[in-house]
């Protein structure tokens, strides 16, 4: 697996969905930067619910982008969309950070909308796409995202990172 170079990049952006102050999205040179103001931005005590994504300026496909979303009393989403030329699985999608105890219990039932299943009560709403529901099983600890994130920013290597975090391919959701 080729490891792809995400460090020249002169249009990401970092969007902030919760909570929305109506500053400009600011932008970001590297893909990198983002991941890691998200990261200081999960750190931080004062952020205990947000969402928030790193992706191309004008979400351009065939770009990564990291979706990341902290909901008290549920815990953190964390989700990568992998380009295919950049993905393990050798095709566009989305990758799920999952706890270790989860990671073979979850698959793309755990994704639903309000609309084909108004009804899942293990089911936590989105804040980062309209009417998307995802399953408890797919929400971690602060902990663990943020262990993730550092070691892709360690790395700077997105196959790396894929490999030695529990992270589970879930298709184009």
């Amino acid at each position: 697996m080729p490891t792809f170079d995400l460090s020249h990049r002169d249009d990401f952006e970092i969007r902030f969905y919760v909570p929305r102050n109506g500053a400009p999205q600011p932008a970001l040179d590297r893909f990198d930067e983002g991941v890691e103001k998200a990261l200081e931005y999960l750190k931080d005590p004062r952020h205990l619910d947000f969402a928030l994504t790193v992706g191309p300026v004008g979400r351009r496909p065939l770009e990564p982008t990291l979706m990341l979303e902290r909901q008290p009393e549920v815990g953190v989403l964390v989700q990568i969309f992998v380009p295919e030329r950049m993905s393990l699985e050798g095709e566009d999608g989305w990758y799920n950070l999952v706890e270790p105890a989860n990671f073979h219990r979850v698959s793309i039932k755990d994704v639903a909308t309000i609309y084909e299943e108004p009804e899942r009560q293990d089911m936590v709403l989105t804040r980062l796409s309209e009417g998307v529901l995802f399953s408890r099983q797919l929400y971690v600890t602060p902990e663990l995202a943020g262990n993730a994130l550092t070691l892709y920013l360690e790395r700077r290597s997105l196959d790396d990172a894929l490999k030695n975090s529990p992270w589970r391919f879930m298709g184009l959701i």
